[in-house]
């Protein structure tokens, strides 16, 4: 009696031994399933946004050739028309951003991202930064205050990395800032530390959204759906900002409402 129950317990272990190897093979089965499907349907997303964003800049590279003749003709005989034309120009060009800003970050993904190592006077790319949206401020009615010394030259640096997100930031200003509309950017160098700020007045960042504003796609439920914006912006900047050794962070403004972006990049 007593082996039959020895022999019953032993079966009973190796059964239920069994049962877990088992499950831990099936389970181990449906994941690496799970994955390939993830990495294939991702692979899939990425290459979708690539030709999607190429095939757009072939038609706006000629609109807005098309439209910067027109404006040059217009000018000439000094038609009404021609800040028509010069609106044609800037929306090309904030399309072109956007494309542009889904370029890179696939270019991220899939880890073809290539930076172009160069010393850069980031006061310059600052100011081409700001002239591209020179049109749009002042339609908009902006107040642009600079406080930037004559030059700042990191020595190893990517001028189209940084110009990007340059570029990100002041949008974000012009996008959500729908009432108080004053955007300030600062620069200097603290101890070999380039300090970078951008700060506006406009709807700031709830606390509960704080957490998750560089994760990619990511847009608050409480934003006006009307707001464009594809929530890769300040994901780009945080990667950007990050492959040159440096950080990027949210803070509250000292007038309590808007948002500040504090960039510290090594020179």
């Amino acid at each position: 009696a007593f082996q039959r129950r020895a022999l019953q317990k032993n079966l009973l272990y190796l059964t239920l031994t069994g049962l877990t190897i088992g499950a831990c093979v099936l389970v181990l089965f449906l994941g690496s399933r799970a994955l390939k499907e993830q990495q294939r349907l991702s692979k899939l997303r990425s290459d979708f946004l690539t030709n999607v964003s190429h095939e757009l800049r072939t038609p706006l590279t000629a609109i807005r050739l098309h439209a910067e003749t027109l404006e040059r003709q217009l000018a000439k005989i000094h038609s009404p028309t021609a800040a028509s034309a010069e609106t044609i120009v800037g929306e090309v060009d904030r399309l072109t951003v956007l494309i542009n800003g889904v370029l890179e970050f696939t270019r991220l993904e899939n880890d073809k991202k290539r930076f172009v190592w160069e010393p850069v006077d980031l006061v310059a790319v600052l100011q081409e930064s700001m002239q591209l949206f020179s049109q749009q401020l002042a339609d908009a009615g902006f107040a642009v205050a600079f406080d930037l010394p004559e030059s700042l030259i990191l020595r190893r640096a990517d001028r189209a990395a940084l110009k990007q997100c340059a570029v990100n930031l002041i949008s974000n200003c012009l996008k959500f800032s729908p009432h108080d509309k004053r955007i300030r950017v600062r620069l200097r160098d603290e101890n070999g530390t380039a300090v970078w700020e951008t700060e506006d007045r406009g709807l700031g960042v709830l606390p509960e959204d704080q957490p998750r504003i560089f994760d990619k796609f990511y847009r608050s439920a409480s934003l006006d759906p009307a707001i464009s914006g594809t929530g890769l912006g300040l994901t780009l900047c945080k990667a950007f900002v990050e492959a040159h050794g440096g950080s990027i962070e949210w803070k509250a403004p000292a007038s309590g409402t808007g948002s500040r972006f504090v960039i510290r990049l090594p020179v």
